[in-house]
């Protein structure tokens, strides 16, 4: 057989092993060793094909698609330092639990470690942040590399998808040349069928937590961010059927109900002693990641509770703090749904109400001043029904955090969390919405912007519609509310790092409708305006020093308005 026959062969069931395994989705960064497999992917009618000419952008691209899909998606780059710059995203995607199948492309093992051009050690490159890493055999004619092929791509997307998730590496090797017969259908491959089946909670575990539940009279449910398959409404009834009070971060998706249970001012509660005082809880019920508040991750690391259920799917369950008592290896909504509280909980009515009473000083509050914190109010406020808002790591989460108010409107909030990173962001975004197909606004800081410069070259290729609000406050705002401002001496120097970045010609590189607005009306015109442009670009100049100022306000209005519940 020739040797273009035997490629042929090799990247045809490279790629329909892939898709028998689910794979729909797959990011591609043009270079030379991987054209096999890219003209493979573009051949096959059953897998979408995304472009992206900067590996490390296009790493976050097939990250926000996996993210917001749920689903594994694959990216495939060339050989070299291309794969190295795959590393950012899949660092996010270990850490968040996102199943990227990360295929790169390598030289024959004669080319390795002999100098060769673009040539460098790709086996397990990427070490402990992948679940598994595979150097795949070269291309020949024998009949059991194929089956290799076969079983180890479904072995490996297998992987990929089961708790906890995460990325996987293919490394696969070709010699020149490297074209293949695209006159040649590619045939379907017979691959083991893979069943996925869910942890059944046991009767004895559930007589356990009953019993712990029973017992209580200040329990709290505590709610990270959860994938975006998580069925919300039904979660939501679980918990409001168990009547305690749920502190929902604004990655749980809970906000989008208005139920009274759900607790979404409890960063800017835990700011007050007084109140964290008269709360104290003595059974924690965790499920999803660690909440993006600060404050609740101090308040709790002093409570001594009689127990901590932490609810996770994994082995590896998630707790920084060493909190748990108990942990249960299945999906939270299984457990729940099973759950009844019948004792009396003696602080829910306190949380109600200095939820509510935040709610209203907050409110007031945004409505009296213009700041960075009711900036991100107004565009919270103005995106549309059925949009997705991805907030940047640093302040942007943090003040959706205060200002993302429980809503009836159905409205997704996403962030890169993992590794809680600022790079990368308006990449993922862009994969969201390719993934997604929905209105998403992006709520970026200027440095976590300039990060991901390169991002908006995914509009050149693929059919992207975003909206970016860039919040400029000329340098690393988060450091002014750490410790490190107490130190002026080099402080803006290291940390404020002022760029004095005027984002017009930014914008104009990549033909997007630009604004550049510094007050709530300006905002709000800009954000409504109809716009032929698929970017749209609103650059918000705001001040570091005002909004530290600002936020201390708003914290000591709540605290004084709680001081009586």
């Amino acid at each position: 057989m020739e040797s273009k026959q035997v490629l042929t062969n090799y990247v045809a069931t490279f790629v329909q092993s892939l898709i028998a395994q689910g794979v729909e989705h797959v990011v591609i960064s043009p270079g030379s060793r991987s054209t096999p497999l890219a003209y493979a992917f573009k051949h096959v009618k059953t897998i979408k094909t995304y472009l992206h000419i900067d590996e490390r952008s296009a790493g976050f691209m097939a990250l926000g698609m996996a993210k917001s899909l749920q689903k594994p998606v694959a990216l495939l780059c060339t050989s070299g330092t291309a794969a190295a710059n795959y590393f950012p995203a899949i660092v996010e995607a270990k850490n968040a639990r996102i199943p990227l199948i990360v295929i790169t492309a390598d030289r024959p093992h004669e080319l390795r470690e002999v100098g060769a051009a673009q040539a460098i050690d790709q086996v397990n490159l990427y070490g402990n942040q992948v679940k598994w890493s595979v150097d795949f055999p070269l291309p020949d004619a024998q009949a059991s590399t194929n089956q290799f092929l076969t079983q180890h791509i479904t072995r490996m997307v297998q992987t990929a998808v089961t708790a906890p998730r995460g990325p996987v590496h293919m490394n696969v090797p070709f010699r020149e040349p490297l074209l293949i017969n695209l006159e040649e259908k590619f045939a379907p491959v017979s691959s083991v069928q893979s069943f996925p089946t869910r942890n059944s909670v046991l009767p004895e575990t559930l007589k356990e937590v009953q019993t712990i539940m029973k017992d209580s009279t200040r329990g709290i449910v505590v709610v990270g961010e959860l994938p975006m398959n998580t069925n919300s409404e039904e979660l939501l009834k679980a918990l409001e059927k168990i009547g305690w009070p749920v502190l929902a971060d604004p990655l749980s998706n809970l906000r989008k109900f208005t139920h009274e249970c759900v607790i979404d001012q409890y960063d800017s509660l835990m700011k007050s002693s007084s109140f964290t005082s008269r709360i104290t809880p003595d059974v924690i019920i965790r499920i999803g990641a660690q909440p993006v508040s600060k404050p609740l991750a101090l308040f709790l690391s002093k409570v001594k509770a009689q127990a901590v259920i932490t609810i996770d799917e994994s082995a590896q369950y998630r707790d920084p703090f060493m909190w748990t008592t108990h942990h249960i290896v299945a999906a939270p909504e299984d457990v729940l749904s099973k759950l009844i509280y019948t004792g009396k909980h003696a602080t829910l009515p306190i949380w109600i109400q200095a939820n509510q009473l935040a709610t209203s000083k907050v409110m007031e509050y945004a409505s009296q001043h213009e700041d960075e914190g009711t900036f991100a109010k107004m565009v919270v406020d103005l995106l549309p029904e059925d949009s997705i808002l991805f907030a940047s790591s640093s302040m942007p989460i943090r003040d959706v955090d205060t200002y993302f108010l429980k809503t009836s409107k159905n409205i997704d909030v996403l962030s890169n969390r993992g590794a809680n990173g600022i790079d990368g962001v308006i990449s993922t975004a862009i994969g969201v919405q390719l993934a997604t197909e929905k209105e998403v606004t992006v709520l970026i800081g200027d440095l976590a912007c300039l990060h991901d410069a390169n991002a908006l070259l995914a509009s050149k290729y693929n059919n992207v519609k975003l909206t970016v609000v860039v919040m400029n406050n000329n340098g690393g705002g988060i450091f002014s509310y750490l410790p490190q401002k107490a130190e002026d001496t080099h402080f803006e120097d290291l940390f404020g790092t002022p760029a004095n970045i005027d984002f017009l010609p930014f914008a104009k590189l990549f033909g997007a409708d630009y604004q550049k607005v510094s007050d709530k009306d300006a905002l709000r015109q800009s954000f409504l305006k109809e716009t032929e442009f698929s970017i749209r670009f609103i650059e918000v100049i705001t001040n570091r020093e005002e909004n530290l100022l600002s936020h201390r306000k708003l914290w000591s209005q709540i605290d004084e308005a709680i001081q009586h519940v």
